[in-house]
């Protein structure tokens, strides 16, 4: 993994969006607002 966060942080803004949609699994045509993200309800005090 060291090297695909390597490879993100090389190039232009345009290329690290491009590459981290593309590591995230997102079409070049979603937001990142589109990720699906799961929150838990939990707080970290109730562990």
């Amino acid at each position: 993994m060291a090297e695909s966060v390597r490879f993100v942080l090389d190039g232009s803004l345009e290329v690290q969006t491009e590459m981290l949609k593309e590591f995230l699994g997102l079409r070049p045509d979603q937001s990142f607002q589109d990720l699906d993200v799961y929150i838990s309800d939990m707080d970290d005090d109730d562990e």
